[in-house]
């Protein structure tokens, strides 16, 4: 039987080779996957990229920012600016938004910003897609302005702004559940500090967000902390779905 030094030994050999082969490919799609799994195996195995060599943070992390993200929507844009938000400051990120526009780009290494953007795109199409099934059980033994138009919008838009609290709750637990692993500190302090510093290097802040001044429907905004609380984040990460 393999003890754990062996196991893990195996395991830091194979985010090597992935992250050679991220380095070397000339295929973007193939890039991305590689930096992905990369993400998943030092979540699994609670490692960091501090194991992997012996190298200074600086040549380790790598830090840019992504291709510009448009939180538009049409039940308003709160909900997606709170979601990228949460997913940046869970994954090792940090988004900054263009003054004026709607859209925003995230700051971090190659994996930890593939991992923010392929969850981003399969949250926010899973959370609209649930926001539609939740309101159908909710008006379906329900008449009268409950089956109107307004209300569809006004309890899609609820539903909306409270799935990322209920993602927050989760994202908690998990890191609840490492709080006492002093390598997962240290991960955190090192992209804090080497983020801070990129931000300082390009003149930037930290996009700050105000909270949406929409009167909400309670029940449709419990009905999204429940699903937010309850999503599948590591079927995603291992290419599954919900």
């Amino acid at each position: 039987m393999e003890n754990k030094n062996d196991i893990q030994e195996k395991v830091l050999d194979r985010i090597r080779k992935l992250i050679r082969l991220k380095e070397s490919t000339t295929s973007e799609g193939e890039a991305n996957n590689a930096a992905m799994q990369v993400n998943r195996l030092l979540k699994e195995y609670n490692l960091s990229l501090l194991d992997i060599d012996d190298r200074q943070p600086e040549e380790k992390f790598r830090v840019r920012e992504s291709d510009r993200l448009s939180f538009k929507d049409a039940f308003g844009n709160y909900w997606k600016r709170d979601l990228l938000r949460t997913l940046c400051r869970y994954n090792y990120c940090r988004m900054l938004r263009y003054t004026g526009t709607t859209d925003v780009t995230i700051v971090g290494t190659d994996e930890n910003i593939a991992a923010v953007t392929m969850l981003y795109d399969y949250l926010r199409i899973t959370f609209r897609r649930l926001a539609e099934t939740r309101h159908r059980e909710c008006v379906s033994s329900r008449r009268g302005y409950y089956r109107t138009e307004k209300y569809r919008k006004r309890y899609i838009r609820s539903y909306l702004e409270g799935v990322t609290p209920g993602l927050r709750e989760q994202y908690e637990k998990i890191r609840n559940l490492s709080a006492g692993q002093p390598d997962e500190k240290a991960l955190i302090r090192c992209h804090d500090a080497l983020i801070s510093r990129y931000l300082e290097s390009v003149g930037a802040g930290e996009s700050r967000i105000r909270k949406s001044d929409v009167k909400i429907d309670f029940l449709a905004y419990h009905a999204g902390i429940l699903d937010g609380r309850n999503v599948s984040l590591n079927r995603q990460i291992k290419g599954g779905s919900l």
